[in-house]
């Protein structure tokens, strides 16, 4: 077992690491781990305590000439309670052209692409838990992070840019499986609502009394285009003699329920799949059911037009 594994493997059954203070965790923890890690604490331009960078005062930059520092700075609690705190300083590592950034805890470390272009949980590449894991591993986690030689050649970068790439394609196909999975359940398991909704919807807005089968007929035809995982398809709804009125009530439900349905949408994700969606992505494909169904309408009602 290495130095860094030996270091980790102690530091997990150090009770007292979860109550220290900010100053007690640089002392004993952090300045540690660097030190494990390759870098010269002692030497100021390699490694800059209270760094000032956009009105806020980071740890530790961790200084590569060449690829510029590693902003690295304790959060406490590193979880959804400081997640404020955790976005401000990836912000700022963004702002200043940081490409790497490291929040922790002691026992925890988390590691980001300083991309402004995503939200928080996207950002993160690797996490690091003292308390959870092989320490052989977490430590060759680290150092193929974080070790003061990779760094230096920027070995570090291009493997943290690959990670980051290859995390977020992985989670963009599986969270355009868990979308239409949820969309899916949604349009099927709350059939019966939606059509009340919809008839008196049609009442409201048309003025005239339609039977639940004629909405009931209408829903299933949306239903089975709605849950297509081509969202470029284009949706038709020939299979049933679909009534404008039916149609152009339908779309401005859609409209009003739209917060609704990303809320719903968003909470099946994340209970079925175990992962946080990304509400704009979720409003997004909402938007694109929208316009589908738009257009579909619209074709109707110029189609029956022109009939006439």
């Amino acid at each position: 077992m290495d130095h860094l594994a030996q270091f980790i493997n102690t530091a997990r059954q150090d009770a007292r690491i979860a109550a220290y203070n900010n100053h007690q965790l640089k002392q004993s923890v952090v300045l540690k781990v660097l030190y494990l890690l390759g870098w010269d604490a002692f030497n100021v331009s390699e490694v800059v305590a209270d760094y000032q960078a956009g009105g806020m005062t980071i740890d530790f930059a961790l200084q590569t000439p060449e690829h510029g520092p590693i902003f690295l700075h304790i959060v406490k609690p590193l979880n959804e309670k400081s997640v404020e705190l955790q976005e401000k300083v990836i912000k700022t590592a963004a702002g200043n052209e940081v490409k790497l950034a490291v929040l922790t805890d002691g026992l925890r470390w988390h590691l980001f692409v300083a991309t402004p272009h995503a939200p928080l949980h996207d950002k993160e590449f690797a996490k690091i838990d003292f308390a959870e894991g092989d320490p052989e591993e977490l430590s060759s986690t680290l150092k193929r992070f974080l070790s003061h030689r990779l760094a230096l050649s920027g070995t570090a970068f291009t493997r943290a840019e690959k990670t980051f790439s290859e995390r977020v394609k992985r989670k963009q196909k599986l969270f355009s499986t868990a979308l239409t999975d949820a969309w899916t359940r949604l349009v099927t398991e709350a059939k019966v609502v939606f059509v009340e909704l919809l008839v008196i919807e049609v009442k409201r807005v048309a003025g005239k009394q339609i039977d639940v089968a004629v909405a009931e007929r209408f829903y299933s035809a949306f239903a089975s285009i709605a849950a297509q995982s081509d969202a470029n398809k284009k949706a038709r709804y020939d299979a049933v003699d679909a009534d404008i009125d039916v149609m152009r009530a339908w779309g401005g439900l859609l409209k009003q329920l739209q917060e609704l349905l990303s809320e719903l949408v968003t909470n099946d994700i994340e209970r079925e799949h175990n992962f946080r969606a990304d509400k704009e992505s979720v409003e997004a494909f909402l938007v694109t059911v929208q316009n589908l169904h738009d257009n579909a309408s619209g074709e109707k009602a110029r189609a029956r037009k022109q009939a006439v």
